[in-house]
Parts: structure tokens; C-alpha cells; sequence
């Protein structure tokens, strides 16, 4: 089952991620001062030089990166390495990126410029993974960027959502326990280990504090109602369940919350309106996985959705 309070934040992160990276590019980051070589600038450097200059000028990023990268490791000079970087960068490479910052550290150690152009590739890459859904290079590239930033708040927002979607569920409830420890007042963190304890089924005593802390934080946030309505569900607390899911459904547009109303609906026993409710669902996102799952579980057949849903599409 998708897990939407963690696909929405992960969805959010990434794209706080990839703007924080536009605004990096606009503005070149701090570096340490660089300790040059005594190089005497030849001919021969010049010609180089010039060459990947010109080459970057026409676009022909391959030729500019490989003709800096030659430079940096013939003067062993620094800002060759750097320019490589940039332009690999440029090229949205992994492998390039990995190489420049290799040489400029061997060349600079104290740079911080190299680590922050890897970690800007990284999520680039974490970005291309996430849209075609190979969520196990999203886990692994998440795991080898939290051990550099093994407190990065983003960083476990994320390889909670990868872990799940992995079934790697004791991965992902260790890591939300890791992400509220280290942000206690962060609405979204509790909520997102709130949901999955009640989506589990488990603990929810423990998840209701988190979910009320959340709420109070952010009481007008409609998947954190929504969070409220599923534990006050599981609990079987169903005139409160359906209160809270009815105004979670006004204050949010998410398909989820939809279907989370449609099942306490019919629960309740109104099993027209949760059709209905359902067959809304179908037509916005047929191919839901929560969708799918709930209507399987609750023993609503196939042949009567895609009905339910015509009927809905001829008014």
C-alpha cells in the first residue's frame, strides 16, 4: 500500500532539494582558498587552455570536461579541477562529477566545493530514479549520501518512502523514529510516524501522540486529519472517524483521503455513498495502489468499480 503522508513529504523534499540546487548554480559556493602550484604558464598549457575554453563555448561539454581535467592533472593545479567540476555538473553525470571532485581534493584538500557538487548530483540522480520508479537506486544512493550527513532530515524523509515502497518496513519504521528524535516539533516527521503506525496497525496509543502533537502544530492540514481520522478508524471510533475524515475530505484534494472516507463510509454501512466516493477515486487515479488494496480487501469487485464509475462519468 502507498504510503501518502511520506510520498507527498518525499515529493516535497525533492522538490526543495532541486530548487536549492538552482539557487546554488546562480551563486558559486565557498571554497577554500587554494595554495597553487608554481607552474610556469607554456605554451603548451595555453594552447589547453584555450581549447577547452573554446570547446565550452560550443557547447561541447565531453570535450571541455576531458581538456580540464588533462589540465588539472598536468599543472596540478586547482582551478582546472574546478572548472571541470562546474562543467560536469553541466553535464548532469554522476561518474564526471565523482571524478572532478576526486581531483580537486587530491589537488585541494580543504575545498568545500567538491562535496557540495556531488551531493547536488546525488539528488539529481535520486530525482531520475524516483520517476521511473527504481526506488532500489533511490535506497542505495540515499544510503550512501547519509553517511556523509547521516543527520540530514531530508535524507531520512526519503529513505523512509524508499524503504516502504521496498517492503522494508522495520527499515522505515527505525528511520521515522530516527527523524522525530531529531526534530520533536517537526509537524510533518510526526505525522509521517504517526500514519505508519496506525497504517500498521500498531502501537496506536503511541501514534495518537504523535498525531495530536502534529495536529497542534498544524491544525489545519488536511492529511494530518486525515492521519487522525484512520487511527480514531482503527480504533473503531467510527462516528469520530467519519467527522474527521469528512473535514480532512473538504480541506484536501488527495486521492487518499478519499478513499480513506469511502472505506469508513462503508464501515458505517452507507455503502452507496462509499461507491460512489470510490468510483471518483477510479476515475481520478485508477491505477492506486491504495485504491486497489482497499477495494480488495473490503471485497468490492472489479466489474462493479469500473460500473459504479461510467455511471459516475455520464452525469
Amino acid at each position: 500500500m502507498k504510503k501518502k503522508i511520506m510520498f507527498i513529504l518525499c515529493a516535497s523534499a525533492l522538490s526543495f532539494a532541486f530548487g536549492a540546487q538552482a539557487q546554488e548554480t546562480a551563486t558559486p559556493p565557498s571554497r577554500s582558498e587554494y595554495v597553487l602550484p608554481k607552474q610556469p604558464l607554456t605554451g603548451e598549457i595555453m594552447f589547453y587552455q584555450l581549447r577547452a575554453d573554446i570547446a565550452l563555448q560550443r557547447g561541447l561539454l565531453g570535450d571541455a570536461y576531458a581538456g580540464y581535467m588533462m589540465l588539472a592533472q598536468k599543472t596540478r593545479d586547482p582551478r582546472y579541477a574546478e572548472r571541470a567540476l562546474q562543467v560536469s555538473a553541466m553535464v548532469g553525470q554522476r561518474d564526471l562529477v565523482a571524478s572532478a571532485v576526486a581531483m580537486l581534493k587530491e589537488l585541494a584538500p580543504n575545498a568545500t566545493l567538491g562535496q557540495q557538487f556531488l551531493t547536488r548530483a546525488d539528488f539529481a540522480a535520486v530525482r531520475d530514479a524516483y520517476a521511473k520508479g527504481d526506488f532500489e537506486t533511490v535506497y542505495g544512493l540515499l544510503k550512501a549520501m547519509l553517511k556523509d550527513q547521516p543527520d540530514q532530515p531530508m535524507l531520512l524523509l526519503m529513505l523512509a518512502d524508499a524503504s516502504e515502497r521496498l517492503g522494508k518496513s522495520a527499515e522505515t519504521l527505525s528511520t521515522l523514529e530516527r527523524l522525530v528524535k531529531l526534530t520533536p516539533d517537526d509537524a510533518e516527521a510526526l505525522n509521517a510516524l504517526g500514519y505508519f503506525l496506525v497504517d500498521k496497525n500498531t502501537r496506536l496509543t503511541e501514534a495518537a501522540k504523535y498525531l495530536n502533537r502534529a495536529h497542534q502544530l498544524s491544525p489545519n492540514a488536511g492529511h494530518i486529519v486525515d492521519s487522525l481520522a484512520w487511527l480514531a478508524y482503527r480504533q473503531n471510533r467510527l462516528d469520530d472517524a467519519l467527522k474527521l475524515a469528512e473535514q480532512a475530505y473538504e480541506w484536501s484534494d488527495q486521492t487518499d483521503v478519499q478513499i480513506h472516507l469511502a472505506e469508513i463510509n462503508w464501515a458505517k454501512g452507507m455503502r452507496d455513498k462509499a461507491m460512489a466516493l470510490f468510483a471518483e477515486a477510479y476515475v481520478d487515479q485508477p491505477e492506486s495502489a491504495l485504491l486497489k488494496a482497499t477495494t480488495k480487501r473490503l471485497g468490492i469487485d472489479d466489474a462493479a468499480l469500473k460500473k459504479a464509475a461510467q455511471k459516475l462519468l455520464k452525469k
